[in-house]
């Protein structure tokens, strides 16, 4: 729902936005006040803007824990999850304020960003010599929400319109919110027939379950565009961050999930972003032209 009204008032700036076009493109018009002052506007710029995109998340677990154990065999891994890897989507929406400097810029894109994942598991009881089991199938899926600081170095080798980029950098998130939504499907063959039906479907808050904040580092790629005075930019980021997410000491503190037999790992998360932003030159803003101090 927050991640909805950000994306609410990004629109609205977006309407907010295209007067300020249009005023932009009249102003480029005045081509002989550019002339001479046109190079010291491209070389150094401040710009700022708006930035929105979808996301994709791989969770990657660094320590697995269960609360079943095999009987023959206390060391395997068959109760271990499976992770499905960028298999759900995501959304961030936030705000961009870059410095460039012929070639080079330094951003900062503080941003509200839904990260989601889901994994399966599979529990199965069974009489040795008979066709009796009993099979629990899990569905879990993870939503966390994070208000996320990046700051990033981009270069820009070519001096195109057209301009291709590429950057790194590292970030800083705080976690907001957190989700979890967990599916129990059994499959009973130990009764007599087979029956299969749904024996949970459990949602909870999951804030507890997780640490406040993630650090890590960042690398991506993109090309900008100019429109008038306005630069569309299109970029797809990686993000990797270095710490363990799961809070051990909460990691049994739900008791509907724990009584469900559902506990998470410790883990790290992989990211694919991918943003459009509509940059505006701040010196233009300021002075309503393109004159040089």
């Amino acid at each position: 729902m927050k991640l909805i009204r950000v994306y609410v008032l990004m629109i609205a700036f977006f309407i907010m936005l295209g007067s300020t076009i249009s005023i932009a493109q009249v102003s480029q018009k005045m081509k002989g006040r550019q002339s001479s002052s046109g190079n010291s506007f491209l070389k150094t710029q401040w710009w700022v803007g708006i930035r929105m995109g979808g996301n994709f998340t791989k969770a990657k677990p660094t320590d697995r824990f269960s609360t079943f154990s095999s009987s023959l065999d206390p060391n395997t891994n068959v109760y271990d999850k499976d992770y499905q890897d960028f298999n759900k989507a995501g959304g961030h929406a936030g705000i961009e304020i870059t410095y460039y400097n012929q070639g080079f810029s330094f951003s900062f894109q503080p941003s509200y960003q839904r990260m989601s994942f889901r994994y399966t598991n599979e529990y199965t009881w069974a009489d040795a010599g008979t066709n009796n089991s009993y099979i629990s199938k899990y569905e879990s899926i993870q939503k966390l929400d994070y208000f996320e600081l990046p700051i990033s170095v981009r270069y820009e080798p070519f001096k195109t319109k057209l301009r291709p980029f590429v950057q790194a950098g590292v970030y800083y998130a705080f976690l907001n919110n957190a989700y979890k939504s967990t599916e129990i499907k059994i499959t009973d063959k130990a009764s007599g027939g087979q029956n299969e039906y749904i024996e949970s479907n459990i949602t909870v808050g999951a804030k507890d379950l997780f640490i406040k904040s993630q650090l890590g580092w960042l690398a991506g790629a993109g090309v900008s565009y100019p429109v008038g005075n306005v630069r569309l930019k299109l970029d797809a980021i990686y993000r990797r961050n270095t710490n363990n997410i799961t809070c051990a000491a909460n990691r049994y503190s739900n008791d509907r999930l724990t009584g469900a037999g559902d506990i998470l790992d410790n883990m790290k998360l992989r990211n694919i972003a991918v943003s459009l932003s509509i940059l505006i030159p701040l010196r233009f803003i300021s002075k309503g032209s393109f004159k040089a101090e």
